[in-house]
């Protein structure tokens, strides 16, 4: 994926403005926020069952880390021990959740929509590069300014030049609308 928004990407719940990028090639991360927050609102069965109906609803294999000694991404063990608490990340096409960082249901949608729409649909839906690359220069010229220059801060993308730091950019925005999206929704189905 030459230039453009790579599968290797972490999550963060849809109150925070960060992830963990890297390249398919590697399993490289960038810091996240450290902002504080609870842990966990529901028990472990709880969300190992959650995380059964996505894994029984969509084809994405996702591997689920009980404890930071199961992790095996030594960037995902940094960020970790740094105290960032994203809940999960997406590597070759698998989604892996940090289950102590997953705090309820809302969590674990939003890091699957992220990882899973974004980072790893999205790339998939064209069958070229070039067809990838001229969408999300698409999504680019249609985010706002100001959308624009949050999403150039991120960890993952700051480091990036050009059309290749505008594309992932878009890229993050893009996974950012489909954990917003899912978290409404859940909001929504709560209600009614």
């Amino acid at each position: 994926l030459n230039g453009s928004p790579t599968s290797d990407q972490v999550a963060t719940p849809p109150s925070a403005p960060s992830g963990l990028n890297g390249s398919t090639q590697s399993t490289e991360a960038q810091p996240l926020s450290t902002e504080a927050q609870p842990l966990s609102t529901i028990s472990t069965q709880a969300k190992l069952a959650h995380i059964n109906a996505w894994q029984q609803a969509i084809d994405v294999p996702i591997v689920i880390f009980h404890d930071i000694s199961e992790v095996d991404n030594p960037q995902a063990v940094a960020n970790i021990q740094a105290g960032n608490t994203t809940p999960g990340w997406i590597t070759n096409g698998t989604v892996y959740i940090y289950l102590p960082h997953a705090k309820d249901e809302r969590d674990i949608d939003a890091t699957i929509m992220h990882e899973c729409i974004a980072h790893f649909g999205i790339p998939r839906l064209f069958a070229t590069q070039e067809q990838a690359d001229a969408f999300y220069n698409e999504v680019w010229n249609a985010m706002p300014e100001a959308e624009q220059r949050r999403f150039l801060r991120y960890p993952g993308v700051s480091h990036r030049k050009g059309e290749d730091a505008r594309r992932a950019a878009a890229d993050e925005y893009i996974a950012h609308l489909a954990e917003q999206i899912r978290a409404k929704r859940a909001g929504e189905a709560e209600v009614s």
